[in-house]
């Protein structure tokens, strides 16, 4: 209930909700997480484990970098026409 209460508290219906990003390193919250978007916004998040970008990620480890840190890097891609 929580979740709803801070909704509520800014202003926003669930029904205007249209999708979410999801960021855990906790797979039982990952999964209860997308469970509740999918009953929410009838959609799953759309960047999962091994999603391909299309971008290059300079680093030793790619692996090891967080999930955070790739969608942001996409969506500003995408915001900024490069993708």
């Amino acid at each position: 209930m929580l979740l709803f209460d801070l909704f509520k508290a800014a202003g926003v219906e669930i029904q205007q909700v249209t999708g979410c990003a999801i960021s855990s390193v906790v797979p039982t919250l990952t999964q209860a997480f997308e469970e509740l978007s999918n009953a929410i916004s009838n959609r799953l998040p759309g960047a999962r484990p091994k999603t391909v970008t299309g971008m290059r990620i300079n680093t030793d480890y790619p692996a090891e970098v967080g999930s955070d840190l790739v969608v942001n890097a996409w969506r500003r891609a995408i915001y900024m026409g490069r993708r």
